[in-house]
């Protein structure tokens, strides 16, 4: 794809040279020795064989007069590659070799876009042995010149980006007579903010958001139950997608009267629903939510949820299903058969 690039640069024949037919040919083996590289040995042999076969000319030549037809041209060539890290271990690394061998082309550089944690972390497990961060750190110093870091966001950043996100969406009307802004503060304060770390995140999750608030029957939701959906869904869909056979425990609560001589019910066991998650951080803030979410998660004797809520059995399926136009049970038809 880079030599692609590179080619469409390049103006059409009627030089001295075909540069686009030299590149097009370095190309039938820049692919496999970029596969190769850095490896040694026989498999490196047959390849400059082949790269003869094409050219008729060693390989390293063919590289030279196409070097030289740049330098000629003095036409400098940008390749932006972005979200790198989102690529697969062995992806990434056949890429950066890529990266490697064309980079050495004069007026040629490459804009590489990542998250560097991710990074470092996928090169960590290249389906081989593991690596330190420290190695993969140096590896990426040698594919790397002049790195530009990104600050990240600041949490006060970060909560002002949902609060004019969500403001778009949830009308002020509806903030001011149903929005439970105490439950949803403590969310959007601490939870949010170490998930929602960068401008895209917080730019998919309010997408996601804007949809569900387009296709729901909002009279008979929680707004503050269905943001928090949403967001437990886009940032723990693993957790989000076990919530189904959880219903009974998510949905009890405690009778108006309880007998004092009646022994507390044993709490679940909410760390098995959140057991899923990897990261110690994921689990903690995926707990936040759903405490946030279902009462009788905060504590024993929860008291019974509003109509409306995730938490209410009679409601909690509508905030699981996708809505359809058709077959959904309205609230005076579910009140009747209450």
């Amino acid at each position: 794809m880079a030599l692609t690039a590179l080619a469409t640069v390049v103006p059409e024949p009627g030089s001295k040279k075909d540069l686009r037919g030299l590149i097009s040919s370095y190309a039938d083996i820049a692919r496999p020795l970029a596969a190769l590289i850095p490896v040694a040995g026989a498999a490196v042999v047959e390849a400059t064989r082949a790269l003869e076969t094409r050219l008729a000319k060693p390989w390293n030549v063919a590289f030279d007069e196409i070097a030289a037809e740049l330098r000629t041209l003095g036409i400098p060539v940008l390749v932006v590659v972005d979200d790198i890290d989102r690529l697969q271990p062995r992806e990434l690394l056949d890429l950066l070799k890529v990266v490697r061998l064309l980079g050495r082309f004069p007026g040629v550089d490459f804009l590489l876009a990542y998250d560097e944690q991710t990074l470092i972390e996928t090169l960590q497990n290249p389906g081989q042995a593991s690596i330190s961060k420290a190695r993969a750190r140096a590896f990426m110093e040698k594919i790397v010149q002049y790195p530009l870091s990104i600050p990240p966001l600041l949490t006060g950043q970060i909560v002002r980006m949902l609060n004019a996100g969500l403001t778009e969406i949830v009308t002020p009307e509806r903030v001011e007579t149903g929005f439970d802004k105490h439950r949803f503060g403590d969310i959007i304060l601490s939870t949010m903010p170490s998930q929602l770390a960068t401008p895209r995140a917080i730019e998919r999750f309010l997408a996601q958001v804007r949809e569900q608030f387009r296709v729901h029957d909002l009279s008979e939701m929680n707004d503050v139950d269905l943001i928090l959906a949403v967001f437990l869904k886009v940032q723990f869909p693993d957790v989000f997608a076990g919530l189904q056979s959880w219903k009974v425990e998510l949905t009890r609560s405690t009778p108006s009267f309880v007998s004092f001589a009646k022994r507390e019910e044993k709490q679940p066991e909410w760390n098995r629903l959140v057991g899923v998650l990897d990261r110690d951080e994921d689990r903690r803030d995926a707990l936040a939510v759903l405490a946030a979410l279902f009462p009788a998660v905060r504590g024993p004797n929860p008291l019974r949820a509003g109509a409306g809520r995730f938490a209410h059995p009679d409601y909690f399926d509508r905030y699981l299903a996708q809505p359809r136009s058709t077959g959904r049970l309205s609230s005076v038809i579910l009140s009747r058969s209450a």
